[in-house]
């Protein structure tokens, strides 16, 4: 039997949709989670921002580089019932819906954000991180 002792580590990664009426910018990220400018923890969510915006794909043209003819297809085997219907009511809304992940091998706030599941509405933009694989 061979015993792994030196560093192990579980990696994790969690898929988000942002869903917006709108163009998705610094500005608009954090007023839709409710940070103040001056908060503390702005740095935090700038960091987040950076996270999401760093890898989107729009809707369609994600699910085609996974061989999917359309988001809705795509959507269909990979999440959610829930995030579905959000993803349907964006489209209906004429809302630019984009796709992409977060992953625990990045940087700290990446991580700490991919192991937890979240939905930020504010009814301009939402972001759907419902759905992790932790």
């Amino acid at each position: 039997m061979k015993l792994k002792t030196d560093f192990v580590t579980n990696s994790s990664s969690t898929s988000f949709v942002i869903m917006t009426k709108g163009e998705l910018t610094m500005q608009s990220f954090i007023k839709a989670v409710g940070i103040s400018n001056d908060s503390m923890f702005r740095d935090v969510f700038e960091e987040l921002f950076y996270a999401f915006t760093d890898n989107l794909l729009e809707g369609d043209a994600y699910a085609k580089k996974y061989d999917y003819s359309s988001l809705e297809e795509f959507a269909s085997k990979y999440f959610k019932k829930e995030t579905q219907e959000r993803i349907k009511k964006a489209k209906s809304n004429n809302c630019k819906i984009y796709i992409g992940d977060l992953t625990s091998d990045d940087n700290i706030i990446e991580g700490l954000f991919c192991c937890d599941s979240f939905v930020i509405d504010d009814g301009k933009l939402i972001i759907d991180a419902t759905e992790d694989a932790w």
